[in-house]
C-alpha cells in the first residue's frame, strides 16, 4: 500500500480515517470503539454504543483487520465473567467468551483461539453490520468488574474516480 493521506475522500470517510491509494485504488482503514458494561446477573445482547452514544456499525464491505479489548478492572462473579462479541443474531460471532474474572479480565487479554479467522477477517458482506456485545456471569453475581472497551480496526475499499 502507498503512502498515507489525512484527507477526506469525496466526504466518503471520516476525519479519523487513514487512506491508502495505490495503483489498483483506495483503502480506508478505520477503527469504531464501543464499551460492553458489567450487569450483575449477566445482562442482555445490545448492540454497542461509542463515547458519544453512536451506535457501534461496521459500513458495508468492511474487512476486519483486528479485535482489540481491554478491561479497567476484572470481574469478581462468583463463578465464571465472559464477554462476547458479534452481531445481530449471533452475539458470539467475533469474540465468543472471552474469560474477564481474575487476572484476564483487566488490560489487554490473550483473544488467541477466540473465533474463527474468517468470521474476523473476511469481508462482512454488502450491508452494514451492527456490533453487538454481552456481558454474562455464574455462580454469586459481581459487585465490580469492568466496562470492557472493544476496538475494532476494519478497512475497505474505495473505488477509484
Amino acid at each position: 500500500m502507498g503512502g498515507r493521506s489525512s484527507e477526506n475522500s469525496k466526504g466518503r470517510t471520516s476525519s479519523r480515517d487513514h487512506v491508502f491509494k495505490d495503483g489498483m485504488g483506495s483503502y480506508v482503514i478505520h477503527t469504531i470503539r464501543g464499551l460492553i458494561a458489567r450487569v450483575p446477573g449477566g445482562g442482555a445482547n445490545a448492540q454497542l454504543v461509542d463515547e458519544a452514544g453512536r451506535p457501534m456499525v461496521l459500513p458495508p464491505n468492511a474487512v476486519i483487520d483486528s479485535v482489540t479489548v481491554q478491561g479497567a478492572l476484572q470481574s469478581n462473579a462468583g463463578t465464571t465473567a465472559t464477554i462476547s462479541v458479534g452481531k445481530s443474531g449471533s452475539v458470539a460471532f467475533y469474540l465468543p467468551a472471552l474469560d474477564v474474572k481474575g487476572t484476564t479480565g483487566v488490560g489487554f487479554p490473550n483473544l488467541s483461539g477466540a473465533a474463527s479467522p474468517a468470521n474476523l477477517f473476511g469481508n462482512q458482506g454488502s450491508a452494514a453490520v451492527p456490533i453487538f456485545g454481552q456481558y454474562l456471569e455464574t455462580g454469586a453475581a459481581s459487585t465490580t468488574g469492568g466496562p470492557w472497551a472493544v476496538e475494532i480496526d476494519y478497512h475497505y475499499s474505495v473505488p477509484q474516480s
